[in-house]
């Protein structure tokens, strides 16, 4: 089937007088038996290389559906945000409380909110721990507070959510706009409490 569709993505392109990039061109199996991997060419003969992520509109996807990859690249970009926001609040002359949160949900929070409701509800415990932990930092970067101040009263001082409890919204959200998509009334469903599986990915992640 690959075969089959990259050859009508070829021959679709040559009929637009374009050419498909052969280097930036590559395949990802997601499965946990990487051992069988297909072997696809191109119209010119040359095998199609395979990689172990692919990005998608943002979101990194990787072969057993861990979103691993994602994640490392979420940490990344947060951790360094935060190091800015940091050199924003100094003790003596940094900004306020309001303007570094301001900073911090509109610059550096969407690293972690985007597609959310896609790909959230599928990590584990250990993975949601590791932004939280950026979060958690942000949080004490935006309010002063000591390490010794519990999460809870952090995130409430600093107005956040967890990520965790994001996840449990976005996935909501994004599964209500599902299936307002195939013609069901979405709202009435989730506040019924009648679309479980959303609910199941959420309490099932690990």
């Amino acid at each position: 089937l690959a075969q089959e569709v990259l050859t009508m993505v070829e021959d679709a392109l040559e009929e637009g007088g374009h050419i498909l990039s052969r280097e930036k061109t590559c395949m990802m199996l997601t499965a946990r038996d990487q051992s069988r991997k297909p072997i696809v060419k191109f119209k010119n003969g040359n095998d199609v290389a395979y990689s172990s992520t692919a990005k998608v509109l943002g979101v990194v996807f990787d072969e057993l559906g861990t979103f691993k990859a994602h994640v490392d690249k979420v940490v990344k970009q947060m951790s360094k945000k935060v190091s800015v926001l940091r050199a924003l609040a100094g003790r003596t002359w940094g900004q306020k409380a309001d303007t570094l949160r301001t900073v911090y949900v509109t610059y550096i929070l969407p690293n972690a909110t985007y597609a959310l409701g896609v790909y959230g509800a599928y990590l584990s415990n250990e993975q949601i721990d590791r932004i939280e932990k950026v979060h958690r930092e942000a949080a004490r970067v935006i309010t002063g507070q000591l390490m010794s101040t519990g999460v809870d009263e952090l995130l409430h001082s600093a107005r956040l959510d967890s990520i965790s409890s994001m996840i449990t919204r976005e996935t909501q959200k994004a599964y209500e706009k599902q299936l307002r998509q195939l013609g069901t009334n979405g709202h009435k469903a989730v506040t019924q409490d009648t679309c479980t599986s959303w609910k199941e990915v959420v309490e099932n992640r690990d």
